[in-house]
């Protein structure tokens, strides 16, 4: 979140270096991730007037121009569309940073050559020098055009555009607790806190109700929706915001857009309340209802894209049709445009959890629902929305002409908390004195009575703060962290046993990476196959692409490997252990899987059945043009399992190979399955030797402990095993 330093001073008195405050704010508020001074980005850069143009006498599309900087007049090669005589531009002198044609990294200045005539510095374009917002480009060659701005040549860029604001970068992650720290205002209590220096906020101005024009609000989905007001607005002029109000939104990241619309976010910004701005004309009935969508619901929202609703979506609706998904983003249908005078303004409080999983399950990341989602005070739409009216009327001559529709399903009396100053003083490990608890949780807005035990009642904007134990973490944080004296842990830690399966995992996985695996880590979330009826669904996934529990480590694996391969990596091995779930039962898993181009994949990873000690399910997969051949194995198996030992047969085998081709892909583990139980006791071995496409090439090993086999015995085992892949897979023996 971006912080205008300018603006903090409206509100409290600050001194003119912004860095001392920053350095306070991380101390005792949130984590400051950087200070920036607007002008450091505009070092070097001018207003400067066009004096002379010529064409350039190689390049069709290149002018020479004289430009007036103020001290001198230079030279500049310029390939700007709308460059004038007299024109007031932005030149970036050498030493400058500017991004070439606005793309790329920065780059700093310096004087050129450009097709033999010499350039001293840039006429810029809005993309070159980060002004996009504040002056949007209609052509990739025009320009920026200064006629409106009175400034005289040789000015400072920063200082005739007003921009010498300072921004203070606040890390997101450290507000989520606080949604009252969301905006301005909210930095501006802490401060004055902090400082012990009176707020200075106005007094907004109250508006009285109209029934010039019809309007009603009906909450119909009450549990999702704990407060909305609404009112109707008419004789709006809609234009460009003042210069002011567009260089605030500017200098925090927000891109001015009208009048109307900018008050919106301004007030977002400023105290903390998304508003949403409806064209009335534009609502059937007059009308605003708060419900669910109806299935199958559709909406075009702002950003021209049209989701598909269900009935968990939450949206405000006119008589007739959603006009836009509540606390996320406004519907196109209902947009303000330059035609409209009269306005319908929102200003609501919505169930968290309900934003936040509407905005998941449509992929929509808003301002308004990161803030609707921290569990908003429900004070704060009330102050938004008399703000909102101030502003209107001032920008844009707005009157009331509706009534003004308060309808909340919730109280915003915060209740009050027992706290004891001699558990402040036990948590927190310091001799913070009753007075000072009581003076830090006053100057935070709290009431605060009796003695000993207090009696603590929260401010209506501290919607976060319910239990004792936040109030201590508050009295901590402004008495300061740094003077709480460290004091050490004393306890007695005891090792806890190790399991069983955990162990034998870690002993596992070393062998595998001694004998060359990569260990790899994946998340326990795949993708459903098609038909799957068995995995265990995910109820609210990160995306649809892992909706499901994994039943096994291979499929994951793939994924890594061909990611691996696209970059060029070749003939590797992963090795991973990992929780696999199935129907009614979570299992520990390890496998294996080797990465190559041919057959010897498979005997790689049979080959770790020897190294790791234990057997487990082998199967071969394609992945482009290469072969990944996994062994998978359950280590509570291998926990369980009886070790027995056979001893060397003292009659010779038979080796025979078969080519089996097979319509699909099956596991490798399916086919040796039925190979083994159609060849009978007397085979015991199967193996790979060769993959083509679809094809593999079998070795099958015969033997018998009681004699010597005979060949005819032999083939007729192989022909059997041949008969049960045609029935079981349809596949074909080429002879």
């Amino acid at each position: 979140m971006k912080l205008s330093y300018r603006w903090l001073q409206d509100y409290v008195d600050l001194p003119a270096d912004a860095q001392p405050v920053a350095d306070l704010i991380t101390a005792h508020v949130a984590e400051v991730e950087h200070v920036d001074r607007q002008a450091d980005q505009f070092a070097q850069m001018v207003v400067g007037v066009i004096k002379e143009i010529t064409p350039h006498p190689k390049a069709d599309k290149l002018k020479l121009c004289r430009v007036d900087v103020g001290t001198e007049e230079v030279g500049i090669v310029c390939g700007g569309s709308n460059i004038a005589v007299d024109q007031a531009v932005i030149v970036a002198l050498p030493g400058a940073q500017v991004r070439w044609h606005g793309q790329g990294e920065l780059i700093t200045l310096a004087t050129a050559t450009i097709r033999g005539e010499t350039s001293s510095g840039m006429i810029c374009a809005s993309s070159e020098i980060g002004l996009d917002q504040l002056f949007p480009q209609s052509s990739e060659r025009e320009i920026i055009d200064l006629g409106k701005i009175a400034a005289q040549a040789g000015t400072p860029l920063a200082e005739a555009l007003g921009l010498t604001d300072t921004i203070i970068t606040i890390d997101n992650k450290t507000l989520t607790h606080r949604p009252d720290l969301f905006c301005h205002v909210g930095f501006a209590r802490e401060l004055s806190a902090i400082l012990r220096t009176p707020l200075k906020l106005p007094a907004l101005r109250q508006f009285e109700k109209n029934d010039q024009l019809p309007f009603a609000v009906t909450v119909q989905a009450r549990e999702h929706c704990r407060r909305y007001i609404g009112v109707v607005v008419d004789h709006v002029t809609v234009k460009p915001s003042p210069d002011w109000l567009q260089q605030r939104l500017s200098a925090i990241g927000l891109r001015p857009i009208n009048n109307v619309v900018d008050i919106t976010n301004y007030v977002m910004v400023e105290y903390g309340q998304p508003l949403h701005a409806f064209d009335y004309d534009k609502l059937a009935g007059g009308k605003i209802v708060v419900r669910l969508a109806k299935a199958k619901e559709t909406l075009t929202t702002l950003d021209g894209k049209t989701h598909q609703l269900t009935q968990e979506h939450l949206v405000i609706a006119d008589q007739q049709t959603a006009q836009a998904l509540a606390g996320i983003m406004g519907g196109a249908s209902s947009e303000i445009s330059n035609n409209t005078q009269r306005v319908a303004i929102e200003s609501a409080n919505f169930l968290p959890t309900t934003i936040r999983l509407g905005a998941q399950r449509l992929a929509i990341r808003t301002d308004g629902s990161t803030r609707h989602e921290k569990n908003l005070p429900v004070v704060f739409p009330e102050l938004g929305m008399w703000r909102a009216l101030e502003l209107l009327q001032d920008l844009a001559g707005a009157q009331v002409a509706s009534q003004i529709v308060d309808e909340r399903t919730t109280s915003a009396e915060p209740k009050p908390i027992t706290l004891e100053v001699a558990y402040v003083q036990r948590l927190t490990g310091a001799p913070i004195a009753e007075k000072q608890i009581v003076e830090i949780l006053s100057q935070l807005g709290c009431t605060v009575s009796g003695a000993k035990t207090l009696q603590v009642v929260p401010p209506t904007h501290r919607s976060d703060l319910t239990i004792a134990e936040e109030l201590i973490e508050e009295v901590a944080r402004m008495y300061g962290y740094q003077a709480i004296t460290p004091a050490p842990l004393v306890g007695t830690l005891e090792p806890q046993p190790v399991e069983p399966i955990w162990k034998l995992a870690q002993q596992l996985v070393q062998k595998a990476i001694e004998a060359g695996a990569y260990e790899v880590y994946n998340y326990s979330f795949c993708s459903a196959a098609k038909g799957d009826n068995q995995s265990i669904r995910l109820l609210n996934p990160i995306n649809p692409d892992q909706a499901v529990l994994r039943q096994n480590l291979r499929t994951n694996l793939l994924g890594v490997s061909e990611r691996n391969l696209d970059r060029g990596e070749r003939d590797f091995t992963l090795v991973e252990y990992g929780h696999v779930y199935l129907p009614g039962e979570e299992q520990h898993h390890l496998a294996i899987q080797c990465v190559g181009n041919g057959p010897d994949v498979y005997r790689r990873a049979k080959g770790f059945q020897t190294i790791l000690g234990c057997a487990g399910e082998l199967s071969i997969d394609q992945v482009g043009k290469w072969y990944a051949a996994t062994l998978e194995i359950d280590l509570h198996g291998v926990l369980i399992q009886e070790k027995k030992f056979i001893p060397i047969p003292d009659f010779p085998g038979i080796e025979l190979d078969l080519s089996i081709e097979f319509p699909e892909s099956p596991l490798w583990s399916d086919v040796e399955a039925v190979i083994r139980k159609s060849g009978g006791n007397l085979l015991v071995g199967v193996d790979v030797f060769d993959i083509y496409k679809n094809a593999l090439g079998i070795r099958l090993m015969l033997q018998s402990v009681e004699r010597t086999l005979a060949m005819d015995e032999a083939e007729k085992i192989r022909d059997t095993i041949v008969q049960a892949l045609h029935k079981q897979f349809n596949a074909t023996h080429r002879y």
